[in-house]
């Protein structure tokens, strides 16, 4: 499955969030909008930079009324240490056993394991795409779209 478009109505889902407490797109809907990312590896510079962005627009997201998860194929532990290590004041989103990035689209297959795609979904109260964001090697870039989207919306 391919990434999502602006217009497709999100797929349903229910995850394990960092700390062991449950999330699910419901909780946001009728509610908030949610930003949804999907990032490839805790502690890698280029995804420490791109989550540490959002960690640092944490504040204007929110302002926007805004919720945010990020997503990786990492474990629990591992987002424990990662929220810690750089202060992230937002869940991760511990998909190892890949579902949720699967019905996101956001896994490359290709070579021996499969691999995350770098996506940002921004999804509104009705659960319907507004915003979708693939830049593989522009890690900030991701932050700058979101942003701008929201004081559109």
């Amino acid at each position: 499955m391919g990434i999502l478009n602006v217009g497709d109505r999100a797929p349903r889902f229910t995850a394990v969030l960092s700390y062991g407490e449950s999330g699910s797109l419901g909780d946001y809907l009728g509610k908030q909008p949610l930003v949804l990312f999907f990032y490839p590896k805790d502690e890698t510079a280029g995804c420490t930079r791109e989550v540490c962005s959002y960690r640092d627009s944490y504040g204007e997201i929110r302002g926007f009324g805004a919720a945010l998860l990020g997503v990786s194929f990492d474990g629990r532990e591992s987002h424990e240490r990662f929220i810690d290590n750089h202060r992230l004041p937002f869940p991760l989103i511990a998909d190892s056993g890949r579902a949720l990035s699967r019905l996101y689209g956001a896994v490359r297959w290709g070579g021996p394991w499969p691999r995350a795609k770098r996506v940002t979904y921004v999804i509104d109260r009705e659960g319907i795409m507004r915003g979708v964001f693939h830049h593989e090697l522009r890690y900030t870039k991701h932050v700058a779209d979101v942003l701008s989207l929201l004081r559109e919306m």
